[in-house]
């Protein structure tokens, strides 16, 4: 286009926060994006808009802050992983609820009081800590892989000793006791005891587990060091896949089994921490 010849635009001084007006020029065919303004990179680009260069006028800005904030359809687009994780929860609490009548509670307790059961206490408080910290690492300081890798790790060591104890009870059958055998309906051995073990092909739970949490985590470092992103929507369906399966674990262990696994259900809030995760850690990449 000759400037020269041709009118130039009416374009209106423009000022952002506290900062000077200034004067934006309209691009000729090509959008640019700019990193590095202050409304971040979710904001600062004009890849969807491809009018002028960086936050070029005051309806650009609330075009991006509206479709970054509001996003389209039924949910807002940065709360739509974080309701589906909440059906989900409120799915799995329901089913905890509604049929872990059987447990007695206060016998539990008891139990873990009891100084012979201190370190499974401890150990079940450690666990806490994990889940509870991977959240607050990612939602406060946006740090997904490493809250990913913190869970994963945190469940391939549950599943590991879960495999343990399949293996003891196969080899000293009905005597076993495991240090996670609290009571007679809070036990981790019970369901390999009644030969429950298993889902297809002979597979143990615990096998899979830490198959299943090697390869989450292996998906986040291929992410991590190729920057392409269908590693994380493998991670993301494999996590889906996850959720499905703890949820259809604790309903037979709860309704059919009858016996609560302590070790089993951590493993499940980490499956379902980590479908939250990988939610928000999707959604956020689709705004870099």
């Amino acid at each position: 286009m000759d400037q020269s010849t041709s009118p130039e635009p009416h374009l209106e001084d423009v000022s952002i926060g506290n900062g000077p007006a200034q004067t934006w020029k309209p691009l000729s065919s090509t959008s640019v994006s700019s990193p590095s303004s202050p409304l971040g990179p979710a904001l600062g680009s004009s890849s969807r808009t491809g009018q002028l260069a960086g936050v070029a006028t005051a309806e650009h800005i609330v075009h991006d802050e509206m479709y970054y904030t509001w996003g389209t359809g039924l949910f807002p687009s940065f709360m739509r992983g974080d309701v589906i994780v909440a059906v989900v929860l409120v799915l799995a609490a329901r089913i905890f609820i509604k049929l872990s009548s059987f447990v007695d509670w206060e016998e539990v307790v008891d139990a873990l009081l009891d100084k012979q059961s201190r370190e499974v206490g401890v150990s079940f408080a450690l666990l806490t800590l994990v889940a509870v910290g991977s959240l607050i690492i990612a939602e406060l300081w946006s740090m997904y892989p490493l809250a990913i890798f913190l869970v994963s790790a945190a469940g391939c060591v549950v599943s590991i000793y879960l495999h343990e104890v399949d293996r003891q009870v196969q080899y000293y059958g009905e005597s076993y006791q495991a240090a996670c055998d609290i009571c007679d309906s809070v036990s981790c051995s019970s369901s390999t005891k009644k030969g429950s073990n298993t889902l297809v092909l002979g597979i143990t739970n615990s096998s899979a587990g830490i198959v299943y949490y090697l390869v989450l985590s292996c998906c986040v470092l291929f992410k991590i060091f190729t920057n392409h992103y269908w590693p994380i929507v493998l991670a993301f369906m494999l996590s889906a896949m996850g959720v499905v399966v703890s949820l259809y674990l604790l309903y037979f262990s709860l309704s059919v089994l009858r016996v609560l696994c302590p070790l089993c259900t951590y493993v499940h809030i980490f499956n379902f921490i980590l479908f939250w995760l990988m939610a928000d850690f999707a959604e956020s990449l689709r705004w870099q």
